[in-house]
């Protein structure tokens, strides 16, 4: 049967990023990013990458054996041959093939049968393309991913043992990930016992649980999954802290309540039920009727910590000079210091500047006040950023905002407005000179959205 395949979204690459930033406080340690030809550069795995939107190239493998290969093999002497069914094959080398990549170091040995085999015949499951990047990367040190192939790249590389390689597309997979594809992406790492990609969803799970709650993969996940989601430490559930997980359990009971009903005792363990008010308690309780054990779960449940508020400051100031400088710099309160820490600074320095927490998603409206050179009238840029805690940085999203939102908060904050996100309500009000206005924020299939 073949697997699943799970599509990566496509998006836009941070394009300015400040290199001498401090190095990431993030637990998976992913190596710092410097740009280079306006194109981002990183160096892993002993391999230097490009990336670009939605893609990564490998231009550099840093392996003898790689480049001497460049100049003792050639199409001339190839001795075996790669086949899909009859639609594809591809000819190498036994003896390259045997020094580069673990799975054929066996094969080929002299205690094997397979030694002598002149045709591979692969699975009809493995992507032809999947064989030709991988042959790229051991002949040329170099191969081109875009997110439609890196799964069948990454499996193919579990299954031949090429670890690095499978890193590679492992780092690719977590620069695309997000609260709309973290659980089916973890569902592929636990399949392939890839620890760093685990991590990773983990890590969004952790902090954007409000956005992954609406996602169809939260929806469609099992209950063991459901089980093993909600006994993570430290789940970001927003303002409204534990209601909200409590809720989002029986949102997924709803999904299916037929056959889903009687796991609900069993997850509801998992939670701190002494955190969930009483009326979010009465909102779902016809449907707790008739749950055995509920009630003693209740009693039971154990208390654990959960970071339930994040809170921003942006030390942005309209006026520069020596006492008021401006600062590109977002904090965030640490409820286990008990103080406020800062995150990567943003790629420019605006004039005007407001940060939200969007179903667990950071994300920060710039305003930077100019003058058009030729016009001599003044000139309002207005742009849309989220950051990234896996690799501490920030990305350009211009897609959460419809433009007339985007517009009026930048006109509001210009216009020496107040502007104020609540989430009980999950909308954006502002209010200016020329009045108020309610921006909704919604969240389908973990993508946000924020129109007036």
């Amino acid at each position: 049967m073949k697997t699943k395949q799970f599509l990566l979204k496509r998006t836009s690459f941070l394009k300015t990023v400040d290199q001498d930033r401090p190095r990431s406080t993030s637990k998976l340690r992913y190596p710092d990013l410097n740009l280079q030809n306006d194109m981002e550069t990183v160096e892993r795995e002993g391999c230097k990458l490009k990336f670009t939107e939605g893609s990564m190239s490998v231009f550099q493998v840093k392996r003898k054996s790689l480049r001497a290969s460049r100049c003792i093999f050639n199409r001339e002497n190839v001795d075996v041959t790669f086949k899909i069914g009859q639609s594809f094959s591809y000819k190498a080398h036994k003896q390259l093939l045997k020094e580069c990549i673990p799975y054929f170091t066996g094969m080929f040995s002299d205690n094997f049968q397979e030694a002598e085999l002149s045709n591979i015949n692969l699975s009809e499951d493995v992507e032809a393309q999947a064989v030709v990047k991988l042959m790229n990367f051991i002949y040329k040190g170099t191969f081109d991913v875009c997110a439609s192939e890196v799964q069948s790249v990454f499996q193919l590389a579990d299954q031949w043992g090429m670890t690095a390689v499978k890193e590679l597309c492992s780092f690719f997979m977590t620069r695309e990930m997000d609260a709309s594809n973290c659980l089916d992406l973890l569902q592929l790492a636990e399949l392939y016992s890839c620890e760093s990609l685990t991590r990773a969803c983990h890590e969004i799970l952790t902090q954007q649980f409000p956005a992954v709650s609406f996602s169809k993969a939260f929806f469609e996940s099992p209950s063991t999954s459901l089980m093993r989601i909600l006994s993570l430490p430290n789940i970001n559930a927003g303002p409204l802290g534990e209601d909200f997980i409590y809720e989002s359990v029986f949102r997924w009971m709803q999904h299916d309540p037929g056959s889903r009903r009687e796991y609900l005792p069993s997850l509801v363990k998992q939670l701190n039920l002494s955190a969930v008010t009483l009326e979010m308690k009465s909102k779902w309780k016809e449907e707790c009727i008739g749950l055995d054990g509920l009630e003693m779960t209740r009693q039971t449940a154990s208390k654990r910590h959960r970071q339930h508020f994040i809170v921003f400051c942006g030390y942005l100031q309209s006026r520069t000079g020596p006492s008021s400088p401006r600062t590109p710099t977002v904090e965030k309160f640490d409820s286990d210091l008990n103080a406020f820490q800062p995150l990567q600074k943003l790629p420019e320095c605006p004039s005007y500047g407001m940060a939200f927490n969007l179903f667990g998603k950071i994300v920060f409206l710039s305003v930077t006040v100019g003058t058009d050179p030729k016009s001599d009238r003044r000139v309002d840029h207005a742009q849309i950023w989220s950051y990234s805690p896996l690799l501490d940085w920030w990305k350009p999203v211009p897609e959460i905002f419809s433009v007339s939102a985007r517009d009026c908060l930048a006109s509001c904050l210009v216009n020496d407005g107040a502007v104020t996100h609540c989430p009980l309500t999950n909308k954006i009000y502002t209010i200016s000179v020329d009045g108020g206005v309610c921006i909704a924020v919604t969240c389908t299939d973990g993508d946000i959205y924020c129109d007036i």
